[in-house]
C-alpha cells in the first residue's frame, strides 16, 4: 500500500540511505577497514515503516502518525545523515591533503603537510 500512493518518497527516502550505504563502503574499502553497516541511522527508519505497517495492517489506523507524515519525517532525516556524512568525509579529506575546499591553490598555513605529518607519527 506505501509503495503504491508513495514512489517517489519512498525511492527518494531509500536512495539517500543507499547511497550513504555505497559511500561508507567505498571508503572502508580504501582504507581497508572492517565494514560496520548496523549503525542506528539505517536500521531506525526501517523499523519505524515496519511497525507503521504492522500497527496499519491489524488496526487499519495509523496510531501515531500518518504515513504521509512518517515517510517525510524518515527521508528529512536520511537526507541530513547523508549531507552529513559527505561535509565530514570532505573535511577529513581536505585535512589529509592540506587544502581547502572550495577556495583551490590556498593551503592551510597552520597544519603540517601530509609528509611532515607521517614523520611527526614515526617518532
Amino acid at each position: 500500500m506505501i509503495v503504491k500512493e508513495y514512489p517517489k518518497l519512498l525511492i527518494l527516502t531509500f536512495g539517500f540511505q543507499i547511497a550513504k550505504i555505497y559511500s561508507i563502503m567505498q571508503v572502508s574499502q580504501i582504507l581497508k577497514c572492517p565494514l560496520d553497516l548496523c549503525r542506528p541511522i539505517f536500521l531506525i527508519p526501517l523499523i519505524a515503516l515496519l511497525i507503521h505497517s504492522i500497527i496499519y495492517y491489524f488496526i487499519q489506523y495509523s496510531l501515531f502518525v500518518s504515513i504521509d507524515t512518517l515517510i517525510i519525517i524518515i527521508l528529512i532525516v536520511n537526507c541530513i545523515s547523508w549531507i552529513h556524512y559527505v561535509y565530514y568525509c570532505s573535511e577529513e579529506i581536505c585535512e589529509i591533503l592540506n587544502i581547502n575546499r572550495f577556495i583551490p591553490g590556498k593551503r592551510y598555513e597552520s597544519r603540517p603537510t601530509f609528509e611532515e605529518s607521517q614523520k611527526l607519527r614515526e617518532k
